[in-house]
């Protein structure tokens, strides 16, 4: 899977490794199972958010996800290699009730299309 050309092939390949249905990943994730279809076919583009958030949550290396290069899988996180301040992030977001964990990713979101469009 090393080396495919675009990253909507690369959405598809991450679901299928981790054996996931569109469903599962968007329950994990909190982008919907349609959206997650559209960028699999590369209809829709992967928000930097998007792509964040699917490494973060599975494990995926960053670089192989945006550019095929080297492997799908990164060293697992661990509290050794987090920061103190992104640990307290997420034990905070783990608190907030599902609408607003889907609240909070939206506006980041929104924030992170702000600053790619600069």
């Amino acid at each position: 899977m090393t080396g495919t050309p675009d990253i909507s092939v690369r959405l598809r390949d991450v679901r299928r490794l981790l054996k996931k249905t569109l469903r599962e990943v968007a329950d994990d994730t909190g982008i919907t199972d349609s959206h997650y279809s559209f960028m699999e076919k590369g209809k829709r583009k992967a928000t930097e958010r998007t792509i964040k958030v699917i490494c973060s949550i599975y494990g995926i290396n960053e670089r192989w996800l945006r550019t095929g290069e080297g492997e799908p899988f990164a060293a697992p996180a661990t509290k050794e290699n987090r920061s103190v301040e992104e640990l307290a992030l997420l034990e905070k977001f783990r608190r907030f009730p599902p609408n607003l964990q889907k609240a909070t990713l939206a506006f980041c979101d929104s924030i992170l299309e702000s600053l790619d469009a600069v």
